[in-house]
Parts: structure tokens; sequence; C-alpha cells
């Protein structure tokens, strides 16, 4: 036994000693009896940013490849040594040399092990020569605050960024993108799948200039880029009020008015942008006697009883863009505005505008109430008839028109207080022998209830020298109307088709105690809506007056009051 043990030693002995048995051991630390060589080169070119797989280059010596597997016994957690000696490369980022020792253990016996190979894996870049960005010629933009928007091509849709690697064969492209500088908190972007940059609304605290850079950087060799830089303005609106009148508004003691001038708001910018504005009336010393119609724009009082000096400011704020403008306003309530009494000349005739009376005296002049001297025996045609006027030049303020205990006036000319538009009333009172009433008389005032129910009108005609065609002509305001009983013809289109808002809705006969013969179907031109009504000492009932003027074209619809 003991000489079988000695043989055995004697022939693994020489077995470590001859290199043609067992390559690559030059000594004999390798009691397992078997070693590993690597057959390729052990210095290896890798590409930076690339995941790769060698497949296994080993050389056995000593056991079968099946019995042995193969482990990193080097520090590195770039590349990854799997069992069958095949590696895996890991992406890096960046160019290195990478340090690898592979080593193979006997299956059976762990213990049992190889000669350790060392390889060297050099990551370099690959020939990239340089990056280059399509992006449009201009590198300025302008938008509003409040305002999306994003960088537009020639057709106005947004530009898409596109990006070229050269050399053109370069099989990678990729490219990372990135946008830095001043994005607005970050309001200002980069999309990273459409390659498009937009901006969302900003506040009015960020308007100014934004200077951002895009970049492209090789995902191959990033040091090679390019860059776009572009500079984003960002402005807000300024606004500007426009009042085409004295901010003095003439405002007097218990009178209810309106303003003539309206007002008007600019949103100025280069590029048209959103004119809406919102309205409202701030540091209002007269507490809220003033108001603003927000659909005509005008200041209007109702009748002011505090005598003072008051102010305000008038702020016009963009709806979009959040930016604003005041204008500063004055106004006086002093005493009670005076009644005008006017004059007639020898022959007791009113003539007005055409002989002794200046339209400067009523042009937004302060008269509550003019009044007719009680002896004129008429007035004449276009006495007081400001229709020739601009708009700015119409009177204002006179409320009233006193007619009463005119017991001598026989007839009002045509255009008579044409275009007062301010008169709310008209008193006939007293007027028993006033027998014509001409065209055209009381246009465009704000007359609600017209009573010639003390007239002692019988036809309202179309008579050469007396016709009463159009006499309510453009009386929009109108809604009652009351007849006396003399009237018993109508024979005049005296409501015009021409300018009505058909808002009389109220018919009232006092002392009818006939029919009146009516020979033209002007009722056509009222309401769609509204009552017939008699009163006084009547014999003719209001349902009988209802039926007549439904016969003469008042509209089916009317009724008697219940």
């Amino acid at each position: 036994m003991l000489k079988k043990a000695l043989k055995i030693f004697t022939i693994l002995t020489a077995t470590c000693l001859t290199s043609a048995t067992i390559p690559l051991i030059s000594s004999c630390s390798f009691s397992q009896g078997f070693s590993i060589e690597w057959t390729s080169e052990t210095t290896i070119n890798l590409l930076v940013n690339q995941q790769k797989t060698i497949d296994s280059s080993w050389k056995i010596s000593g056991l079968k490849s099946s019995s042995v597997i193969f482990k990193n016994v080097s520090d590195t957690q770039d590349i990854d040594v799997n069992t069958d000696g095949s590696l895996t490369i890991k992406a890096v980022n960046q160019p290195k040399e990478v340090s690898l020792q592979v080593q193979a253990f006997y299956l059976k016996d762990e213990t049992k092990s190889s000669n350790i190979v060392e390889l060297k894996f050099n990551f370099t870049y690959a020939l990239v020569e340089g990056v280059k960005i399509i992006h449009p010629s201009e590198t300025t933009y302008s938008t509003y605050n409040n305002t999306v928007g994003y960088i537009t091509s020639e057709d106005g849709n947004p530009f898409i960024f596109e990006s070229i690697v050269k050399p053109a064969d370069e099989t990678n492209q990729d490219v990372t993108w990135t946008l830095d500088g001043d994005t607005a908190g970050n309001k200002i972007t980069f999309n990273q799948n459409t390659r498009q940059i937009s901006w969302q609304a900003m506040d009015s605290n960020q308007k100014g200039s934004h200077t951002l850079t895009l970049k492209a950087t090789s995902v191959q060799d990033p040091s090679k880029s390019d860059s776009y830089t572009f500079t984003l303005n960002v402005s807000v609106p300024t606004v500007e009020i426009e009042w085409g009148d004295s901010t003095d508004l003439p405002t007097y003691y218990n009178i209810a008015s309106e303003t003539t001038a309206t007002l008007s708001a600019l949103v100025v910018g280069t590029y048209a942008p959103d004119q809406s504005v919102q309205w409202e009336i701030i540091n209002d010393t007269s507490n809220g006697m003033v108001s603003l119609d927000a659909n005509t724009l005008k200041f209007s009082w109702n009748q002011l009883t505090t005598i003072g000096n008051y102010s305000f400011d008038v702020k016009a704020t963009s709806t979009k863009y959040g930016s604003s403008a005041t204008k500063h306003f004055t106004f006086t309530v002093d005493n009670a505005l005076p009644t005008k009494l006017l004059d007639i000349d020898e022959n007791g005739v009113l003539k007005g505008f055409v002989s002794d009376f200046n339209k400067d005296d009523y042009e937004n002049k302060g008269y509550d109430t003019i009044k007719i001297p009680t002896n004129v025996t008429g007035i004449a045609a276009k006495a007081f008839d400001f229709g020739a006027l601009p708009s700015e030049k119409k009177t204002t303020y006179i409320k009233n028109i006193d007619l009463s205990d005119c017991r001598n006036l026989t007839y009002i000319g045509s255009h008579c207080f044409r275009w007062f538009n301010s008169i709310e009333n008209v008193n006939f009172s007293g007027c028993s022998n006033l027998l014509h009433l001409y065209a055209f008389l009381f246009e465009e005032t704000k007359i609600t209830r017209l009573d010639l129910s003390q007239t002692g009108l019988i036809e309202l005609n179309n008579e050469t020298g007396k016709s009463s065609e159009n006499m309510l002509h453009k009386m929009q305001s109108l809604q009652t109307l009351i007849f006396p009983g003399t009237l018993k013809t109508i024979s005049a289109n005296f409501i015009t088709t021409i300018g009505t808002d058909e808002s009389l809705n109220q018919i009232i006969w006092n002392d009818l105690t006939s029919l009146p013969t009516i020979t033209n179907a002007w009722f056509n031109r009222v309401a769609e809506s509204g009552t017939v009504q008699v009163t006084g000492n009547s014999s003719i009932t209001s349902a009988q007056l209802l039926a007549h003027l439904k016969a003469a074209g008042l509209p089916s619809t009317w009724t008697t009051p219940a």
C-alpha cells in the first residue's frame, strides 16, 4: 500500500512540472489539477452607454467545461460574469478602463479553483462628430400674461424641434433634451414626447423677458451637443379710459338725470388682445348717489337731496389680463333748478328759437320746468326744435313743460319740443280751447303718459295746414294715452310706423258719450297687448270702446281693465 501511494505522488509531481500537460501553470500552486485561459484579446474596447453580451471564449485544461462555473473575483460592478463564462457588459455613462478578474471553480467542490485570469475593458465614445438642432430662425417671442401659447412654425402650428447627430450614418442618433434658464416658475416647458416648447398662462408679476436654452446632447457621446437660446417677452396690456366730455358732471338738487357722454375703454396691445373690461365705481365720497349703467356706460343719478361737493373714480379692469385704469370725476349738488318763464310776441304767439329765444339758453342748462305764459294764443312751428343739434348739445335737464291755465291757446305747431330728450311731463290742464296738435310734437322725449283729456281736441286729421299726421312720431317711452271726450274724429296716422317701439299699451277716453269716427287703422301700431278704458262722465262703456277700436285694427289680445 505504501508503495502505491508513493507512486501516485511521484506521477502528480511530474504532471505539475510538465507545462505541455497543463498550460498556463508555472508552478505547482494548482494542486486541483485544472486551469483556464482567455483565448481572445485580453484588452477589449467597448462603447459608452451600450449594453453588450460577450460569449464565452475560455479554454479549460484539466476538467470538462460542464464541470466548472465562472465567477468575478474582482470588485468591478460594470461587468457580470455568468456561470457559463459569458460576460454581460452594463452601460456606463462615461469613458473609463475596467479591470475584470475571472476564476473557475469545480462544480462538485468549489474549494477547488483554477488560476485567476485578468481582462481589461476600455470604455470609449463612438465617433460622434457633432449634434445639430433644427430650430426657428427667430430667437425672440412675445406673449401676454394670462395667455397660453407656443413657439410656432411658419404655418402657425407648434414648431417641432429636430436633432441631427453627425455623421449622418452614425447608428446612434439618440439625444437627450434639456430646457434650462428662466422658465417663469416652470410655466415655460419643453415636451419630451412632442418636442415642442409651450407656455402656460403667466401672472402679471411674471412679465418681462425670460431667456432659456434648449440643448440636445448625444446619448452616445455627451461631449457633443447643440443649443438654441431664445427669449420670451411677457407683457401686460394697458387700459385707457375714454370719456368725451367734462369730468365735472353737471348734477342738480332734486333732479334725476343721465349723462349724454358714454364711457369706453381700450386695452392697448400690439396684437389686438381681448378688449373686454369690467367697470366699477370706487373711492365714492357721495355714498352711491351716482351709478353707472353697465349696458349704456352712462352715469346717472336719482333725485339728489344732499347738497355738497362729491367725487369718485371709475375703474376699468381687463377681464383677461387683469390690468386696469381709473378716471376721476367730480359733481356738485346745489340749489333746486329754476323754472324758466317764457315770453310771447304782441300777437300772443310763442315763437321760441325762431325769434326772441336763443338755443344756448337751453343747451345743457339746468331748468326743471319751462312755463308757457297763460295768455299765449299759439305756439309756432319748431319753436323749440332741438332736432338739428348734435347729440352732445341736446338739452338734458328740462323735465316739465307747463301749459296749465293756457285757456287762450288754440294750437301747437309742428316739431315743437322735438328732441327735448329729458322731458317727462307735459301739463295740458285748463287748455280747453286747444283744438289742433300738429305733427312731430314730442319726438325723442321721455314722456310715458300723455294726458290730453283737458284739451278741446275735436279731430286728428291730415288736412293741409292742420295735419296731425305723425303727431306721436318716435315717442318710444309712451305707454299711456288719454283722449278727451270732445275728440270725435280720427282720420290721420298720428302714430308713425317709423321708429315706433310699440310701447303704447293703455288707451283711456275721458267723458266719452259717443263712439268716435275712425277712418284710419292706426291702432295696429300699438303694443301687442294692453287695455282700453273709459273714465269720467262717459255713457259709452269700456267694452263698447274696446270692440270699436278692435274693428279699427286694435290687436285682438287687448282687454278692458279687470
